[in-house]
Protein backbone atom coordinates (compact mmCIF):
# COMPACT_ATOMS: atom_id res chain seq x y z
CA UNK A 1 0.00 0.00 0.00
CA UNK A 2 2.84 2.47 1.20
CA UNK A 3 4.32 1.43 -2.67
CA UNK A 4 0.99 1.92 -4.22
CA UNK A 5 0.57 5.55 -2.62
CA UNK A 6 4.17 6.62 -3.99
CA UNK A 7 3.29 5.72 -7.11
CA UNK A 8 5.57 2.44 -7.64
CA UNK A 9 3.25 -0.46 -8.68
CA UNK A 10 3.21 -3.85 -7.38
CA UNK A 11 5.40 -5.04 -10.61
CA UNK A 12 8.21 -2.86 -9.82
CA UNK A 13 8.72 -3.28 -6.36
CA UNK A 14 8.58 -7.63 -7.16
CA UNK A 15 10.96 -6.87 -10.05
CA UNK A 16 13.84 -4.79 -7.29
CA UNK A 17 12.99 -7.71 -5.08
CA UNK A 18 13.79 -9.98 -6.79
CA UNK A 19 17.14 -8.30 -7.96
CA UNK A 20 17.99 -7.93 -4.39
CA UNK A 21 17.68 -11.19 -4.02
CA UNK A 22 19.93 -12.86 -6.91
CA UNK A 23 22.24 -10.14 -6.00
CA UNK A 24 22.70 -11.60 -2.28
CA UNK A 25 22.61 -15.43 -4.08
CA UNK A 26 25.38 -14.83 -5.85
CA UNK A 27 27.55 -13.17 -3.14
CA UNK A 28 26.73 -16.44 -1.09
CA UNK A 29 27.63 -18.68 -3.45
CA UNK A 30 30.72 -16.63 -4.32
CA UNK A 31 31.80 -16.32 -0.46
CA UNK A 32 30.90 -20.53 -0.70
CA UNK A 33 33.47 -21.24 -3.43
CA UNK A 34 35.67 -18.87 -1.37
CA UNK A 35 35.07 -21.14 2.00
CA UNK A 36 35.19 -24.33 -0.15
CA UNK A 37 38.78 -23.00 -1.85
CA UNK A 38 39.76 -22.27 1.68
CA UNK A 39 38.89 -25.42 3.28
CA UNK A 40 40.34 -26.95 0.38
CA UNK A 41 43.84 -25.23 1.17
CA UNK A 42 43.45 -25.88 4.66
CA UNK A 43 42.69 -30.01 3.95
CA UNK A 44 45.93 -29.74 1.78
CA UNK A 45 48.22 -27.43 4.59
CA UNK A 46 47.09 -30.53 7.02
CA UNK A 47 47.66 -33.05 4.85
CA UNK A 48 50.88 -32.04 4.77
CA UNK A 49 51.46 -30.99 8.36
CA UNK A 50 50.69 -34.58 8.74
CA UNK A 51 52.99 -36.64 6.04
CA UNK A 52 55.70 -34.44 7.96
CA UNK A 53 54.63 -35.16 11.26
CA UNK A 54 54.72 -38.59 10.42
CA UNK A 55 57.84 -38.12 8.50
CA UNK A 56 59.66 -36.13 11.58
CA UNK A 57 62.23 -37.36 12.80
CA UNK A 58 61.98 -36.80 15.41
CA UNK A 59 58.83 -38.99 17.72
CA UNK A 60 55.47 -37.28 18.54
CA UNK A 61 52.70 -38.13 21.13
CA UNK A 62 49.18 -36.50 21.63
CA UNK A 63 47.56 -37.16 24.40
CA UNK A 64 44.20 -37.17 25.46
CA UNK A 65 43.68 -36.13 29.22
CA UNK A 66 47.43 -35.66 30.10
CA UNK A 67 48.32 -39.46 29.77
CA UNK A 68 46.09 -41.55 27.12
CA UNK A 69 47.64 -41.73 23.52
CA UNK A 70 45.82 -40.69 20.97
CA UNK A 71 48.16 -40.31 17.99
CA UNK A 72 51.57 -40.49 16.85
CA UNK A 73 53.81 -40.47 14.11
CA UNK A 74 56.06 -42.82 12.46
CA UNK A 75 58.96 -42.44 14.44
CA UNK A 76 57.30 -42.76 17.60
CA UNK A 77 55.97 -46.70 16.58
CA UNK A 78 59.64 -47.56 17.81
CA UNK A 79 59.31 -46.83 20.82
CA UNK A 80 56.57 -49.25 21.98
CA UNK A 81 56.84 -52.50 22.79
CA UNK A 82 57.36 -55.31 20.05
CA UNK A 83 56.66 -51.70 17.83
CA UNK A 84 53.18 -51.96 18.30
CA UNK A 85 51.22 -48.64 19.33
CA UNK A 86 47.17 -48.60 19.90
CA UNK A 87 45.20 -45.55 20.39
CA UNK A 88 43.70 -45.50 23.99
CA UNK A 89 46.97 -46.65 25.70
CA UNK A 90 48.58 -45.39 28.79
CA UNK A 91 51.70 -43.20 27.51
CA UNK A 92 53.33 -44.06 31.27
CA UNK A 93 53.76 -47.15 30.19
CA UNK A 94 56.01 -46.52 27.28
CA UNK A 95 58.59 -44.54 29.61
CA UNK A 96 60.35 -44.90 33.25
CA UNK A 97 61.25 -41.65 34.37
CA UNK A 98 65.12 -41.86 35.13
CA UNK A 99 64.43 -38.04 36.88
CA UNK A 100 63.75 -36.92 40.25
CA UNK A 101 59.79 -36.69 39.75
CA UNK A 102 57.62 -39.65 38.39
CA UNK A 103 56.39 -39.84 34.44
CA UNK A 104 52.77 -39.37 35.22
CA UNK A 105 53.40 -35.82 37.59
CA UNK A 106 55.45 -34.59 34.49
CA UNK A 107 52.50 -35.01 32.43
CA UNK A 108 49.76 -34.17 34.41
CA UNK A 109 51.33 -30.61 36.50
CA UNK A 110 51.25 -27.66 34.22
CA UNK A 111 53.61 -26.04 35.94
CA UNK A 112 56.44 -27.93 35.22
CA UNK A 113 57.97 -26.86 31.94
CA UNK A 114 61.45 -28.34 32.34
CA UNK A 115 62.06 -31.81 30.16
CA UNK A 116 62.22 -34.87 31.53
CA UNK A 117 64.81 -37.93 31.12
CA UNK A 118 63.11 -41.05 30.95
CA UNK A 119 64.36 -44.60 29.29
CA UNK A 120 62.07 -46.84 27.16
CA UNK A 121 60.30 -49.59 29.09
CA UNK A 122 61.29 -51.94 26.56
CA UNK A 123 64.75 -51.14 26.43
CA UNK A 124 66.56 -49.97 29.50
CA UNK A 125 69.58 -49.19 27.23
CA UNK A 126 67.34 -46.26 25.32
CA UNK A 127 67.65 -42.82 26.91
CA UNK A 128 64.76 -40.35 25.84
CA UNK A 129 64.42 -36.47 26.73
CA UNK A 130 60.91 -35.69 26.63
CA UNK A 131 59.58 -32.07 26.26
CA UNK A 132 55.35 -31.20 25.90
CA UNK A 133 53.13 -28.33 24.87
CA UNK A 134 49.49 -28.07 25.31
CA UNK A 135 47.27 -28.02 22.66
CA UNK A 136 43.71 -27.12 22.07
CA UNK A 137 40.71 -28.92 23.66
CA UNK A 138 42.65 -30.39 26.45
CA UNK A 139 45.79 -32.33 24.66
CA UNK A 140 49.50 -32.13 24.77
CA UNK A 141 52.17 -32.72 22.10
CA UNK A 142 55.02 -35.04 23.76
CA UNK A 143 58.13 -34.86 21.53
CA UNK A 144 61.02 -37.56 22.49
CA UNK A 145 64.44 -37.54 21.51
CA UNK A 146 66.74 -39.85 21.39
CA UNK A 147 69.81 -39.17 23.60
CA UNK A 148 71.49 -42.26 24.33
CA UNK A 149 74.48 -41.05 22.35
CA UNK A 150 74.77 -37.99 23.82
CA UNK A 151 74.54 -39.81 27.45
CA UNK A 152 76.91 -42.03 26.21
CA UNK A 153 79.74 -39.18 25.39
CA UNK A 154 78.74 -37.98 28.96
CA UNK A 155 79.67 -41.14 30.35
CA UNK A 156 82.79 -41.82 28.69
CA UNK A 157 83.61 -38.24 29.75
CA UNK A 158 83.03 -39.26 33.61
CA UNK A 159 84.86 -42.40 33.20
CA UNK A 160 87.95 -40.10 31.69
CA UNK A 161 87.79 -37.66 34.57
CA UNK A 162 87.49 -40.17 36.76
CA UNK A 163 90.54 -42.34 35.78
CA UNK A 164 92.27 -39.21 36.12
CA UNK A 165 91.11 -38.41 39.66
CA UNK A 166 91.59 -41.77 40.68
CA UNK A 167 95.26 -41.28 40.00
CA UNK A 168 96.08 -38.10 41.78
CA UNK A 169 93.91 -39.07 44.03
CA UNK A 170 96.11 -42.14 44.39
CA UNK A 171 99.14 -39.40 44.68
CA UNK A 172 97.80 -37.67 47.72
CA UNK A 173 96.46 -40.24 49.43
CA UNK A 174 99.60 -42.49 50.11
CA UNK A 175 101.46 -39.47 51.49
CA UNK A 176 98.91 -38.78 54.07
CA UNK A 177 98.13 -42.06 54.78
CA UNK A 178 102.06 -42.47 55.50
CA UNK A 179 101.69 -39.71 57.72
CA UNK A 180 99.02 -40.48 59.40
CA UNK A 181 100.45 -44.38 60.30
CA UNK A 182 103.42 -42.42 61.06
CA UNK A 183 101.64 -40.25 64.07
CA UNK A 184 99.88 -44.26 64.79
CA UNK A 185 103.19 -46.08 65.46
CA UNK A 186 104.52 -42.96 67.06
CA UNK A 187 101.92 -42.08 70.83
CA UNK A 188 105.20 -39.50 72.20
CA UNK A 189 105.24 -37.58 69.21
CA UNK A 190 101.51 -37.53 68.61
CA UNK A 191 100.88 -36.27 72.28
CA UNK A 192 103.42 -33.17 71.55
CA UNK A 193 101.21 -29.83 70.31
CA UNK A 194 103.63 -30.10 67.12
CA UNK A 195 101.76 -33.71 67.28
CA UNK A 196 98.59 -33.09 67.32
CA UNK A 197 98.75 -29.79 64.44
CA UNK A 198 99.94 -32.57 62.36
CA UNK A 199 97.35 -35.54 62.86
CA UNK A 200 94.63 -32.59 62.64
CA UNK A 201 95.68 -31.52 59.70
CA UNK A 202 96.54 -34.90 58.26
CA UNK A 203 92.74 -36.57 59.53
CA UNK A 204 91.56 -32.84 57.96
CA UNK A 205 92.66 -34.15 54.37
CA UNK A 206 91.80 -37.90 55.05
CA UNK A 207 87.80 -36.94 55.95
CA UNK A 208 87.83 -34.00 52.36
CA UNK A 209 89.38 -37.14 50.23
CA UNK A 210 86.51 -39.23 52.10
CA UNK A 211 83.78 -37.06 51.50
CA UNK A 212 85.02 -36.68 48.06
CA UNK A 213 84.62 -40.25 47.41
CA UNK A 214 81.57 -40.34 48.83
CA UNK A 215 79.82 -37.94 46.73
CA UNK A 216 81.96 -38.98 42.99
CA UNK A 217 81.48 -42.58 43.72
CA UNK A 218 78.37 -43.13 45.62
CA UNK A 219 78.19 -46.86 44.85
CA UNK A 220 81.35 -47.61 46.51
CA UNK A 221 81.36 -50.56 49.44
CA UNK A 222 83.86 -48.71 51.70
CA UNK A 223 81.29 -47.57 54.22
CA UNK A 224 79.76 -50.76 55.18
CA UNK A 225 82.63 -52.31 56.80
CA UNK A 226 81.68 -53.27 60.69
CA UNK A 227 84.30 -53.87 63.87
CA UNK A 228 84.15 -53.83 67.61
CA UNK A 229 84.83 -50.73 68.73
CA UNK A 230 85.06 -49.00 72.41
CA UNK A 231 82.87 -45.96 72.01
CA UNK A 232 83.85 -44.09 74.59
CA UNK A 233 87.57 -44.36 73.47
CA UNK A 234 86.59 -43.60 69.64
CA UNK A 235 84.70 -40.34 70.72
CA UNK A 236 87.16 -38.90 72.83
CA UNK A 237 89.39 -39.55 69.70
CA UNK A 238 87.37 -37.48 67.65
CA UNK A 239 87.04 -34.91 70.37
CA UNK A 240 90.68 -34.82 70.45
CA UNK A 241 91.32 -35.04 66.76
CA UNK A 242 89.06 -31.60 66.53
CA UNK A 243 89.67 -29.93 69.38
CA UNK A 244 92.45 -27.55 68.09
CA UNK A 245 90.77 -26.27 65.07
CA UNK A 246 87.41 -25.46 67.65
CA UNK A 247 90.58 -24.01 69.81
CA UNK A 248 92.32 -21.71 67.12
CA UNK A 249 88.37 -20.03 66.88
CA UNK A 250 87.76 -19.68 70.40
CA UNK A 251 85.26 -22.41 70.96
CA UNK A 252 85.60 -24.01 73.73
CA UNK A 253 84.69 -28.07 73.09
CA UNK A 254 82.98 -30.20 75.92
CA UNK A 255 81.98 -34.27 76.01
CA UNK A 256 79.82 -36.34 77.75
CA UNK A 257 79.78 -39.72 77.92
CA UNK A 258 78.35 -40.38 81.27
CA UNK A 259 75.37 -42.32 80.58
CA UNK A 260 76.64 -44.47 78.57
CA UNK A 261 76.50 -47.83 80.05
CA UNK A 262 79.21 -50.99 80.35
CA UNK A 263 76.30 -52.78 77.81
CA UNK A 264 77.30 -49.62 75.39
CA UNK A 265 80.70 -49.05 75.57
CA UNK A 266 81.66 -52.29 72.96
CA UNK A 267 80.00 -52.32 69.93
CA UNK A 268 80.06 -53.72 66.50
CA UNK A 269 79.64 -50.62 64.35
CA UNK A 270 80.77 -48.94 61.13
CA UNK A 271 83.59 -47.03 63.09
CA UNK A 272 84.59 -45.01 59.45
CA UNK A 273 81.92 -44.24 59.03
CA UNK A 274 80.85 -42.58 62.31
CA UNK A 275 84.61 -40.80 62.27
CA UNK A 276 83.79 -39.11 59.12
CA UNK A 277 80.30 -37.71 60.18
CA UNK A 278 81.26 -36.76 63.51
CA UNK A 279 84.40 -34.89 62.09
CA UNK A 280 82.45 -33.33 59.46
CA UNK A 281 79.69 -32.58 61.90
CA UNK A 282 82.62 -30.65 64.68
CA UNK A 283 84.51 -29.16 61.73
CA UNK A 284 81.37 -27.46 60.59
CA UNK A 285 80.84 -26.06 63.84
CA UNK A 286 84.43 -24.54 63.80
CA UNK A 287 83.88 -22.91 60.22
CA UNK A 288 79.72 -21.96 60.31
CA UNK A 289 78.57 -21.17 63.54
CA UNK A 290 80.41 -18.47 65.17
CA UNK A 291 79.87 -20.15 68.89
CA UNK A 292 81.57 -19.98 72.31
CA UNK A 293 81.61 -23.89 73.30
CA UNK A 294 80.56 -27.05 71.33
CA UNK A 295 78.82 -30.35 73.24
CA UNK A 296 79.72 -33.89 71.68
CA UNK A 297 76.92 -36.12 74.04
CA UNK A 298 76.46 -39.56 73.39
CA UNK A 299 74.13 -41.81 74.33
CA UNK A 300 72.57 -45.22 74.04
CA UNK A 301 68.59 -46.77 74.26
CA UNK A 302 68.31 -50.35 74.00
CA UNK A 303 65.53 -51.65 71.16
CA UNK A 304 65.96 -55.46 71.34
CA UNK A 305 68.98 -56.84 70.59
CA UNK A 306 70.03 -53.81 69.40
CA UNK A 307 71.78 -50.47 70.77
CA UNK A 308 70.48 -47.48 69.06
CA UNK A 309 73.94 -44.44 69.39
CA UNK A 310 72.83 -40.93 69.32
CA UNK A 311 75.70 -38.85 69.05
CA UNK A 312 74.83 -34.99 69.85
CA UNK A 313 77.09 -32.51 67.99
CA UNK A 314 76.08 -28.61 69.19
CA UNK A 315 76.80 -25.37 69.74
CA UNK A 316 75.74 -22.01 71.19
CA UNK A 317 76.12 -20.27 67.84
CA UNK A 318 73.93 -18.15 65.57
CA UNK A 319 71.80 -21.09 64.62
CA UNK A 320 70.87 -22.30 61.14
CA UNK A 321 67.15 -20.68 59.79
CA UNK A 322 64.27 -22.89 59.98
CA UNK A 323 64.22 -22.49 55.60
CA UNK A 324 67.56 -23.46 55.39
CA UNK A 325 67.58 -26.69 57.74
CA UNK A 326 67.00 -29.15 55.03
CA UNK A 327 68.47 -26.79 52.11
CA UNK A 328 72.16 -27.28 53.68
CA UNK A 329 71.99 -31.41 53.32
CA UNK A 330 71.82 -30.72 49.94
CA UNK A 331 75.28 -30.64 47.75
CA UNK A 332 76.96 -27.84 47.37
CA UNK A 333 74.80 -25.75 49.58
CA UNK A 334 75.71 -23.56 52.37
CA UNK A 335 74.36 -21.40 54.80
CA UNK A 336 73.31 -17.72 54.56
CA UNK A 337 76.84 -17.05 55.80
CA UNK A 338 78.84 -18.60 53.24
CA UNK A 339 82.47 -18.90 55.64
CA UNK A 340 84.34 -21.21 53.17
CA UNK A 341 84.23 -24.84 52.31
CA UNK A 342 82.63 -27.04 49.49
CA UNK A 343 79.23 -27.75 50.75
CA UNK A 344 79.19 -31.01 50.29
CA UNK A 345 80.13 -32.06 54.04
CA UNK A 346 76.39 -32.75 55.25
CA UNK A 347 75.19 -34.17 52.26
CA UNK A 348 77.92 -37.08 52.35
CA UNK A 349 77.03 -37.38 56.33
CA UNK A 350 73.58 -37.82 55.70
CA UNK A 351 74.31 -40.42 53.16
CA UNK A 352 76.56 -42.32 55.34
CA UNK A 353 74.21 -42.47 58.47
CA UNK A 354 71.38 -44.12 55.66
CA UNK A 355 73.82 -46.83 55.14
CA UNK A 356 74.40 -47.50 58.44
CA UNK A 357 70.32 -47.72 58.76
CA UNK A 358 70.52 -44.48 60.92
CA UNK A 359 69.63 -41.18 60.10
CA UNK A 360 71.13 -37.21 60.69
CA UNK A 361 68.71 -34.76 61.80
CA UNK A 362 68.98 -30.93 62.71
CA UNK A 363 67.30 -29.38 65.13
CA UNK A 364 67.20 -25.88 67.09
CA UNK A 365 69.51 -26.29 70.23
CA UNK A 366 67.11 -24.56 73.47
CA UNK A 367 69.38 -21.90 74.74
CA UNK A 368 70.45 -20.84 70.84
CA UNK A 369 72.27 -22.40 68.46
CA UNK A 370 72.28 -25.73 66.13
CA UNK A 371 72.04 -29.45 67.26
CA UNK A 372 73.06 -32.33 64.90
CA UNK A 373 72.26 -35.76 66.13
CA UNK A 374 73.30 -39.22 64.92
CA UNK A 375 71.25 -42.09 65.31
CA UNK A 376 72.20 -45.73 63.58
CA UNK A 377 71.73 -49.28 65.52
CA UNK A 378 74.72 -51.14 66.83
CA UNK A 379 75.31 -54.55 68.00
CA UNK A 380 76.67 -54.86 71.50
CA UNK A 381 79.50 -56.75 71.45
CA UNK A 382 79.87 -60.03 74.40
CA UNK A 383 81.82 -58.70 77.49
CA UNK A 384 84.31 -61.70 76.51
CA UNK A 385 84.75 -60.24 73.14
CA UNK A 386 85.36 -56.74 74.71
CA UNK A 387 87.86 -58.03 77.46
CA UNK A 388 89.68 -60.20 74.93
CA UNK A 389 89.84 -56.38 72.16
CA UNK A 390 90.46 -54.68 75.45
CA UNK A 391 93.41 -56.44 76.78
CA UNK A 392 94.89 -57.68 73.32
CA UNK A 393 94.61 -55.19 71.07
CA UNK A 394 97.77 -56.08 69.52
CA UNK A 395 97.55 -59.77 69.54
CA UNK A 396 94.65 -60.22 66.98
CA UNK A 397 96.57 -61.18 64.10
CA UNK A 398 98.07 -63.90 66.36
CA UNK A 399 99.44 -66.71 64.64
CA UNK A 400 98.35 -65.74 60.71
CA UNK A 401 101.08 -65.75 57.89
CA UNK A 402 100.95 -62.78 56.30
CA UNK A 403 101.75 -61.62 52.65
CA UNK A 404 101.87 -57.46 52.89
CA UNK A 405 102.13 -56.56 48.68
CA UNK A 406 103.05 -52.67 48.93
CA UNK A 407 105.12 -50.39 46.64
CA UNK A 408 105.82 -47.12 48.88
CA UNK A 409 108.36 -48.17 51.16
CA UNK A 410 107.27 -46.00 53.59
CA UNK A 411 103.89 -48.04 54.11
CA UNK A 412 105.68 -51.33 53.68
CA UNK A 413 107.59 -50.45 56.56
CA UNK A 414 104.72 -49.30 58.76
CA UNK A 415 102.18 -51.61 57.92
CA UNK A 416 104.84 -54.39 58.27
CA UNK A 417 105.24 -53.08 61.73
CA UNK A 418 101.50 -52.91 62.34
CA UNK A 419 101.34 -56.09 61.10
CA UNK A 420 104.29 -57.37 63.67
CA UNK A 421 102.42 -55.82 66.51
CA UNK A 422 99.32 -57.55 66.23
CA UNK A 423 101.06 -61.21 66.17
CA UNK A 424 101.35 -62.09 62.70
CA UNK A 425 104.29 -63.50 60.74
CA UNK A 426 104.69 -61.15 57.72
CA UNK A 427 106.94 -61.50 54.15
CA UNK A 428 106.73 -58.71 52.12
CA UNK A 429 106.86 -57.65 48.14
CA UNK A 430 107.32 -54.75 46.39
CA UNK A 431 105.14 -55.46 43.67
CA UNK A 432 102.94 -57.63 42.05
CA UNK A 433 105.68 -59.62 40.43
CA UNK A 434 108.17 -60.10 43.36
CA UNK A 435 104.35 -60.68 45.24
CA UNK A 436 103.92 -63.91 43.00
CA UNK A 437 107.64 -64.70 43.54
CA UNK A 438 107.08 -65.14 47.26
CA UNK A 439 104.02 -67.88 46.27
CA UNK A 440 106.22 -70.28 44.95
CA UNK A 441 106.02 -73.21 47.33
CA UNK A 442 104.21 -71.28 49.86
CA UNK A 443 100.72 -70.39 51.23
CA UNK A 444 99.77 -67.63 53.43
CA UNK A 445 96.45 -67.37 55.50
CA UNK A 446 96.14 -63.68 54.53
CA UNK A 447 97.45 -61.69 51.91
CA UNK A 448 97.12 -57.93 51.40
CA UNK A 449 97.97 -56.27 48.34
CA UNK A 450 98.33 -52.66 47.14
CA UNK A 451 96.08 -51.89 43.64
CA UNK A 452 98.52 -49.33 42.06
CA UNK A 453 101.87 -50.74 41.68
CA UNK A 454 104.60 -50.80 38.76
CA UNK A 455 104.79 -53.89 36.93
CA UNK A 456 101.92 -55.70 38.12
CA UNK A 457 98.85 -54.39 39.56
CA UNK A 458 97.13 -55.70 42.24
CA UNK A 459 93.98 -57.21 39.90
CA UNK A 460 96.82 -59.05 38.32
CA UNK A 461 98.35 -60.07 41.28
CA UNK A 462 95.33 -61.28 42.95
CA UNK A 463 93.95 -63.28 39.66
CA UNK A 464 97.40 -64.65 39.08
CA UNK A 465 97.01 -66.29 43.02
CA UNK A 466 94.23 -67.80 42.79
CA UNK A 467 95.08 -69.49 39.44
CA UNK A 468 98.09 -70.59 41.27
CA UNK A 469 95.79 -72.01 44.61
CA UNK A 470 96.27 -69.22 46.99
CA UNK A 471 92.57 -70.02 48.52
CA UNK A 472 93.79 -67.82 51.79
CA UNK A 473 91.99 -64.39 52.29
CA UNK A 474 93.14 -61.90 50.22
CA UNK A 475 92.30 -58.45 51.10
CA UNK A 476 92.87 -55.66 48.86
CA UNK A 477 94.14 -52.38 49.97
CA UNK A 478 93.66 -48.67 47.77
CA UNK A 479 94.50 -45.52 48.20
CA UNK A 480 92.30 -44.06 45.16
CA UNK A 481 89.09 -42.17 46.24
CA UNK A 482 87.85 -42.29 42.88
CA UNK A 483 87.28 -45.47 40.13
CA UNK A 484 86.18 -48.90 40.40
CA UNK A 485 89.18 -50.15 42.35
CA UNK A 486 87.49 -52.19 44.90
CA UNK A 487 84.81 -53.67 42.55
CA UNK A 488 87.86 -55.28 40.25
CA UNK A 489 89.64 -56.27 42.68
CA UNK A 490 86.30 -58.50 44.14
CA UNK A 491 86.32 -59.70 40.90
CA UNK A 492 90.10 -60.86 40.39
CA UNK A 493 89.02 -62.95 43.77
CA UNK A 494 89.66 -60.32 46.62
CA UNK A 495 87.55 -61.49 49.70
CA UNK A 496 86.97 -57.65 50.25
CA UNK A 497 89.23 -54.20 50.10
CA UNK A 498 89.99 -51.62 52.33
CA UNK A 499 91.23 -48.07 51.92
CA UNK A 500 94.43 -46.37 53.23
CA UNK A 501 95.79 -46.11 55.76
CA UNK A 502 95.55 -49.77 56.99
CA UNK A 503 93.64 -50.02 59.35
CA UNK A 504 93.85 -52.94 62.16
CA UNK A 505 90.36 -52.66 63.40
CA UNK A 506 89.13 -53.19 59.79
CA UNK A 507 91.38 -55.71 58.52
CA UNK A 508 90.64 -58.23 60.95
CA UNK A 509 86.33 -57.51 60.70
CA UNK A 510 87.02 -59.28 56.89
CA UNK A 511 88.63 -62.00 58.76
CA UNK A 512 86.92 -65.33 59.31
CA UNK A 513 87.78 -66.45 62.76
CA UNK A 514 90.69 -68.00 63.66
Amino acid sequence: AAMHDLGVSDNESERDLATELAIYHAELEAQHAELMEANLRISEHVQELTALFDEAPVAYFVLDNGIVVRRWNGAATPLSTHGILTPGVFFTRLFISSDHITLREWLLNPQISEPLMVVAAHNPDLFCQLDKRKLSRGEVLVSVTDVTAQRQSELDAQVQRAQAFAYLAHELRTPAATIAMTMEANPTLSATPDGRVIKTSIDHVLSVMEDLRSVLSPDTDTHVLRAPVELKSLCHSLVDANRLQLENRGIQCHLDTAELTPGELWLTLNERSVRQIVTNLMKNVAVHSQASHAWVKVRGQREGAVTVINIMVSDDGIGIAPEDRERIFHPFQQGIHNSGGMGIGLDVSRKLANLMNGSLRLSKREGGGSCFTLSFPAVPVGQEAARVDENQPSKQLDGLTVLLVEDDANLRRLSLTLLNKAGATVEVAGDGVEGLEALEGKTFDLIIVDYMMPRMNGVSFIENARKRGQSGTIIGCTAATLGDDSARMVDAGANAVIGKPLNLHELTAQLPPH
